[in-house]
């Protein structure tokens, strides 16, 4: 279905290393696919889905980018 169908991106500021390891934790624990995204040894991004919205709403205290 998700690769057929089209769907929305969200891209959401994390502050930190630490911040980002949490989210990556809660995405774990609500068994989502979590791609960790890492340049010259550095966490920069992680990519987080796809999902339905009820699953990501853990995420929607995170600001917007």
């Amino acid at each position: 279905y998700w690769l057929k169908e089209s769907f929305t991106k969200v891209v959401c500021k994390a502050w930190g290393d630490e911040e980002m390891l949490d989210l990556i934790q809660k995405a774990k624990d609500l068994n989502l696919n979590v791609v960790k995204i890492v340049d010259y040894d550095h966490l920069t991004a992680i990519a987080i889905g796809p999902a339905d919205k009820e699953k990501l709403k853990v995420f929607k205290d995170l600001p917007l980018l």
